[in-house]
């Protein structure tokens, strides 16, 4: 993914983590 290794994956994280 070309996304920044910051926030952009601690919000994906944050997403799954309230669906699961």
């Amino acid at each position: 993914m070309c996304f920044n290794s910051g926030r952009s994956t601690i919000y994906y994280i944050q997403l799954v983590s309230i669906i699961h």
